[in-house]
């Protein structure tokens, strides 16, 4: 039996899922789209049939989830690149706390709103 070599085991394939922002990768790219989660600091390249490609340039910095066969680094469990995509589903944008809108709404008063904020942090 043959040893593994490190490509064989520098990924994993399996049926999985990656959502976030939808990116345009630089034209001469075979993926012409990535999806970037957030936590990486680039886009997974995700790699469409022509027809998910026209309605992924639709959904430009929306964000989504797209399905289908996820290719992982096996130490990192890294997203690498989504191919034989089966679903592209937008997600709803997530909902903001109205808490963490402090100083866009209209104060009473003559009180700024870094003022108020330093109060809330004092309790007062």
């Amino acid at each position: 039996m043959a040893a593994a070599t490190m490509n064989d085991t520098a990924h994993r394939d399996s049926f999985g899922s990656v959502e976030g922002l939808v990116e345009k990768l630089a034209e001469g790219h075979s993926a012409k789209f990535a999806v970037n989660p957030g936590h990486a600091s680039r886009g997974v390249p995700v790699y469409l049939s022509d027809e998910d490609e026209a309605r992924m340039a639709g959904l430009w910095r929306k964000r989504v989830r797209v399905e289908g066969l996820l290719r992982r680094d096996s130490s990192s469990g890294l997203p690498l690149s989504i191919r034989d995509v089966t679903n592209i589903e937008v997600l709803e944008p997530p909902a903001t706390d109205p808490a963490d809108l402090w100083g866009i709404l209209p104060t009473a008063g003559d009180r700024k709103p870094e003022d108020l904020i330093r109060a809330g942090w004092a309790g007062d």
